[in-house]
């Protein structure tokens, strides 16, 4: 099932909305020194703007490690991403290992 135009802004608009609201909430937890809060919602804020640039781009995955696979693949080592963010897809599968422990 493919998306209208409409439908993919939507999701991506969607998807943005959460990053900046998991983001806000972040900082809150950060302030408060709750730091697993603070990386739960940091590593939600990224998921979900991982998720709005693979709409975007026609790509999707259906897994947590597949977004942070795809991520890699299509956007750190093709160097559409600028150099300062390739560290970023590291620490997205750290803070993943965090969470999950």
């Amino acid at each position: 099932m493919s998306l209208s135009d409409q439908e993919r802004q939507t999701l991506v608009e969607l998807h943005l909305e959460k990053a900046e609201l998991f983001l806000r909430q972040a900082d809150e937890m950060r302030v408060l020194k709750h730091w697993d809060l603070a990386i739960n919602r940091y590593y939600y804020a990224c998921f979900h703007a991982l998720h709005a640039l693979f709409v975007v781009n026609g790509l999707s995955a259906h897994t947590h490690d597949g977004l942070i696979t795809l991520f890699g693949k299509e956007f750190v080592q093709t160097g559409k991403v600028d150099e300062l963010a390739q560290p970023a897809h590291g620490l997205l599968e750290e803070i993943k290992n965090i969470i999950n422990e």
